[in-house]
Formats: structure tokens, sequence, C-alpha cells
């Protein structure tokens, strides 16, 4: 068994020296070959690092299948965030003893991670980027994966009580959230492609065009585009859901893929080339400096990239798709979920009742044709200048003029 960890946390001090670190390294070995090493049963003290460890590892999904790497990174955004306990003293969220941790802890935390803030990190590939964190929904995000941690935990007997509860009232409550909106205002569109630099702006078009999220259209391989079947496949180690989405190609984002299929030598890119990738196929991880940067140039505020998939799925609904297709194309489990996700604009409600407006009229003029039809047609039977109505047909009365 090969162990990757992180002495600081391991130990929960900052180890400063070579010698220390070598120290403390060495004595892990030696706990790992006296089989003395995280060794956890229920009943026995452990900090939320080291359960933690054990609640990715065991824990699975409906599907069977690990929690998702983003989650594992919300986590460890948890355990490395300083609160002030209750007797004053600052202390590291993942060092606190699991079956230690009280509602103050919880609520300190919550407070903390409120705040919007801007952090920087390092990337896979050694590059300093910032990212935006905590907010009202990034808070509730965390304390709902605390919250499932505790319920794991209860029922496997690692602790005997939960933070979240005191016997069956609940005395962690979760931030009110606003219901984000965001779409395309008129001119937005054209405005954002023309500031788009080109491979940002086939992926907003792909995005507008499938309901996709960013991370799954950036790791679109060639070999999963079906153009004998008209199809994109998603994998599901790639979707969110981790579930296989199988989604048809408009003829906008054919044509649109159709033009991506080939390296600027003109050949052929192979099957594992990246559909979004560079020039030559290689995998692109992030676009989110080129989308700053292209709202910056386009004079747009408050867009973000994930309200692309809003804005798809809504002009789906408008355009008159059925609400439990475009619920396959977002990838929802539940209806529920796409009714609250997609909005109507005021443009779309005057269009939509325009629509409305011309079926009915359309509905009228048939009507009063057909009456007329039948209004003109003398009938034998009857007596000169005797005309019968549609109405007067159905009910069989008979009007003499």
């Amino acid at each position: 068994m090969h162990y990757r960890l992180s002495l600081d946390r391991e130990t929960g001090t900052a180890i400063t020296s070579k010698s220390d670190a070598q120290a403390v390294a060495d004595q892990i070995r030696i706990d790992i070959r006296a089989g003395r090493f995280r060794t956890m049963t229920p009943g026995s003290a452990a900090t939320l690092d080291q359960l933690g460890d054990l609640y990715f590892a065991k824990r699975l999904t409906k599907n069977g299948e690990a929690l998702p790497i983003y989650e594992r990174h919300r986590w460890n955004l948890m355990m490395r965030t300083n609160i002030r306990r209750a007797n004053g003293i600052a202390q590291r969220f993942g060092t606190i003893e699991a079956g230690a941790l009280m509602k103050h802890d919880v609520e300190a935390f919550q407070e903390f991670h409120r705040q919007v803030r801007r952090e920087s990190f390092v990337d896979a590939r050694g590059h300093t980027r910032m990212r935006r964190r905590g907010g009202p929904v990034g808070a509730n995000r965390c304390l709902l994966r605390l919250r499932a941690f505790y319920n794991w935990a209860l029922a496997n007997e690692y602790v005997a009580q939960t933070p979240f509860k005191r016997g069956t009232a609940t005395v962690i409550h979760m931030f009110k959230e606003t219901e984000r909106d965001r779409r395309l205002e008129p001119g937005e569109e054209e405005r954002l492609l023309a500031a788009c630099n080109p491979h940002l702006r086939v992926l907003v078009i792909a995005a507008l065009e499938t309901c996709c999220r960013v991370g799954e259209l950036l790791t679109l391989q060639w070999k999963h585009v079906r153009f004998d079947l008209n199809e994109i496949r998603l994998r599901a180690q790639n979707t969110k859901a981790r579930r296989l989405r199988i989604l048809p190609m408009s003829q906008r984002l054919r044509a649109l893929l159709d033009m991506r299929r080939h390296d600027p030598a003109g050949q052929l890119l192979g099957p594992d080339a990246f559909v979004f990738g560079n020039a030559v196929g290689e995998s692109i991880q992030s676009v989110d400096t080129a989308w700053t940067a292209a709202c910056h140039r386009a004079e747009i505020i408050g867009l973000n990239f994930h309200d692309l998939r809003r804005e798809a799925g809504s002009r789906l609904l408008e355009s008159g798709m059925p609400e439990h297709y475009v619920q396959r194309f977002l990838d929802h489990a539940n209806l529920s979920t796409t009714s609250r996700y997609l909005k109507t604009t005021r443009r779309g409600m005057h269009e939509a009742l325009t629509r409305v407006d011309e079926r009915r009229n359309r509905c009228t003029t048939v009507a009063h044709a057909a009456d007329s039809a039948l209004t003109s047609t003398e009938n034998p039977n009857e007596p000169q200048g005797t005309e019968r109505s549609v109405s007067e047909e159905l009910t069989g009365r008979t009007s003499t003029h």
C-alpha cells in the first residue's frame, strides 16, 4: 500500500525544516510497518482529517462509485480552514476531533465562508491562478457534505453525535440562497462572440447548442463524436452525475465540429485528440482567464460561463421542446430541478404570446371560412332564402333571412 499525504496536515503543525520533516516521515513509516498508521475502529478518537480519509475511501455513490473528485476538493477546502473555537483558540478545522466538533465550530466555519474572497492556488502545471471562494452557496455546499459525513460516521459508530442536531431538532441552518436567473440580454451574444478568441468562441457556441457544462466540453474527445449517428457521447466519468449522456447534434454544432476535425497541417485529428483542445488536439484545462477577458471586452457584467447552460435550456423550452426532453439535455435527475433551473425572459414571454395570438387568429380564420362555406350553400329541401350557419348546423336550428 502506498500513502501520499501532507506532513503538516498529518501532524497538525507547520513543519519548517527538512530534518523535522525527515523525522516525522520516518516515524510514519515505522507506524505503517507496525500496522498502527490510521488504524481506526468504531468508537476510537480521530480527527476530521483522519476520519475524512476513511470516509472518502469507503463512501460510495448510489451507482457504487467513489465520490467525485470535486467533493474531495471541497472537503480539503473545509479541512484547511482556520476557525476560532468557543475557548478562543484558533485551530485548523481538520485537526479537530470528529467527536468533539460543536455547533459553535460549524457556525464559525459557516460565517468565515459566507464572505466572498479570491484565493490563489497552483495548478497541475505549476501556474498560479486566482479562484473565487466563499459566498452563501459555497458555504451551503460545504455544510451539506459535512452533514453527509456525520450521517455516515454516526451510522458506522465512529461518532456518538452530530453537531447538526440536538435530539430530533436541527440546530445548524443553511444560508438562504438567491436563485440565479441570469440570461443573455438582447445583443449580448453577438458582442460576446465578437470579443472571444477563436477557441473560446467555438466553446461558447457549443455550450449554447448542447446545454453542456464547460468541463464536459473540455474533456470531449473525437472518438466520442459520432457523425454517422449525429450524436456526441459524454462519458460517465466526465459528467457531474457520473452517467453516460448521449446528445443529438444540431446543424449549427455539426458544422462547427466539422471545421475542427483537422490540425494546422490539414491532417485529420486522432480519436484521442480533444475536440475543444488547442490547435493540435491537446487538452485545455480552463478557460477562466479567457472568459473574464472576453466579458470585459464585450462590456458584459455579471455573466458566468455556466449561465450559458441556463440560456441554452431556456431557449429549447421557448422553442417548443417538451420539458422532459429539456431535462435530458440538462442531465437533471428530477423534472422539478429543470423547472427551477429554467428562466423566461420578457422577450420570450412576448414572443410566446405572439405565437398564441397567431394560432388563435389562424383558428378563427378557418372557422369563419367554414361558416361562410356552409351559409353560402343552399339546401334544396329548405325554402328559398333560408341559410344555416355552423352553429345552427350543430344545434339543428334554422335561421331565415
